[in-house]
């Protein structure tokens, strides 16, 4: 299929039907399903050794397929309950609203954090238990991408740094060219836009170049280049916990991609520097201002929401 539209229609169904994990429970069935389009092409055979070469080679091709399937379904090991224990999943919820770094305490004894426990406990009580239908493998399936898509429109993409590449502006040197994007956080009023170095993306360090579109979580950094008091002289506050660094699987954290003050290309070698307007020249894009405004916005956000539920998501409309 090559229509764009139709694939993307096709990928919002939710069809029902027997799950894959079940097929060794069915095995009779599917076995003549594989046997019917072998016969078809030993059929069409008419040197009589090489159909007999073509049936020995069918029955122990559907051996093999047989013992691969029976060790990979699992559906009647499933069972009702909980997949993670009560106790971890209000220790979990703790932590996800609890700033490490605020405990004096010991850990769940803190007056936030008991208050966080009660928390759970009251949703706790309108909760569903989890039932698994075990006697039926008829399930709904949904695209993944799509759903997850879908679940973005819900959610408002809670979290995310959401990074769109709209312009480019060439001066004649990479050095001080640029890309530059528009932002928004999803779940708040938080937008503006990014500056980056121009050119093709790359996973490589030292090249002067964007990063890849992707999604990327971030960590904190701090360095002699980039120490927390990095921009005290300026009247601003210390940074308490460094500068937003980028990392996933193809950009490691060695590559040092931070979020940090900036107005074009020339004041990156990879890095995302935010801000609050447009620099234009003739009209045209070239850069971004009030970066400084943008930068502490962000880390206050950050800092608030806790780095690990943060991510930054880039895309290219370019």
């Amino acid at each position: 299929m090559t229509s764009q539209s139709a694939i993307y229609n096709l990928s919002k169904l939710i069809c029902l039907h027997a799950s894959e994990w079940d097929t060794a429970n069915n095995m009779a069935d599917f076995k003549d399903e594989v046997l019917a389009i072998y016969q078809k092409g030993i059929d069409q055979e008419e040197v009589a050794e090489e159909k007999q070469a073509m049936t020995e080679a069918r029955d122990a091709k559907i051996v093999l397929l047989e013992d691969k399937i029976k060790n990979l379904c699992f559906w009647d090991q499933i069972t009702s309950g909980d997949i993670i224990a009560m106790p971890q999943r209000r220790e979990a919820y703790i932590d996800s609203k609890y700033n490490p770094k605020k405990r004096i305490f010991p850990k769940g004894t803190s007056a936030e954090e008991i208050l966080l426990g009660n928390e759970f406990d009251e949703l706790e009580k309108e909760r569903i238990p989890r039932q698994f239908p075990s006697d039926s493998n008829n399930i709904y399936h949904l695209h993944p991408i799509a759903f997850v898509e879908h679940m973005k429109l819900i959610c408002g993409n809670e979290g995310v740094i959401e990074i769109t590449r709209k312009w480019e502006h060439w001066t004649g040197s990479n050095y001080n060219s640029t890309t530059i994007s528009s932002f928004e956080v999803g779940g708040t009023k938080i937008k503006g836009y990014i500056a980056e170095p121009y050119g093709a993306e790359t996973i490589k360090s030292g090249k002067d170049k964007r990063i890849p579109v992707g999604t990327y979580n971030l960590t904190w950094h701090t360095s002699d280049n980039f120490p927390k008091n990095k921009y005290v002289k300026k009247g601003r506050p210390i940074l308490e916990n460094g500068f937003p660094k980028l990392y996933n699987d193809k950009v490691s954290e060695d590559r040092g991609i931070l979020i940090h003050v900036g107005n074009d290309g020339e004041d990156s070698e990879g890095c995302l520097l935010p801000g609050k307007g447009l620099k234009k020249k003739d009209e045209k894009v070239v850069g971004i201002k009030s970066s400084t405004d943008m930068f502490y916005e962000l880390i206050s956000y950050i800092e608030k929401n806790g780095i690990n539920n943060v991510k930054v998501m880039i895309k290219d409309e370019i």
